[in-house]
């Protein structure tokens, strides 16, 4: 009696026909448990119970579709490994260190510190102000840093860095979001 091959789906995502190999999605792997498997008598399974292993093999597949989650074999493969896409920021260059803002009314000097994920923080300096980053990254050539300012005043800044190296972008104040200027600065990244 030839063994019948058997779909084990494992808490860790991982999937595996046991008692052979399998290509392509679990509904494919899971097809000679829907056709023709000898019952423990030798005969045939029955039509009831080919349709509803068949409804089951579906519903797994399109639970595990909803989920998001995806099983894909690759050639000859014994085991699957489910995947899931995750999104991971990418800082394009450092923006760390003391550098100078010419803003299109005022000019300002930060202090930051960038950590591998490309977050920022630190503090800034305008005339007799000071602030404080509330926020702030670089993800590819972007930045975007928020500074909370003595004087109750909370500036959003966003910025690209240029083909020259050098960052320029808008700022506005979130407290007053009809305050905006651009923004500038001489030393290049």
């Amino acid at each position: 009696m030839k063994a019948a091959k058997r779909l084990v789906l494992l808490p860790t995502t991982t999937a595996l026909a046991v008692g052979g190999s399998f290509t392509g999605s679990p509904a494919v792997a899971a097809a000679p448990l829907l056709t023709s498997n000898p019952t423990s008598s030798g005969g045939l399974m029955s039509a009831s119970r080919r349709v509803l292993r068949l409804l089951t093999a579906m519903a797994v597949a399109v639970l595990l579709s909803v989920t998001g989650i995806g099983v894909a074999a690759p050639a000859s493969a014994t085991t699957v490994t489910a995947s899931r896409t995750i999104s991971v920021r990418s800082a394009g260059f450092y923006a760390g260190g003391v550098w100078d803002i010419y803003q299109s009314n005022a000019f300002l000097t930060v202090n930051l510190t960038q950590d591998g994920g490309g977050n920022l923080y630190g503090s800034a300096v305008q005339g007799d102000m000071v602030g404080t980053l509330l926020n702030g990254a670089v993800d590819g050539q972007n930045i975007y840093f928020t500074i909370s300012w003595s004087n109750g005043a909370v500036g959003r800044y966003t910025g690209v860095r240029g083909a020259d190296g050098r960052l320029s972008g808008t700022t506005f104040d979130l407290n007053n979001p009809a305050r905006q200027a651009t923004w500038v600065t001489s030393r290049t990244f």
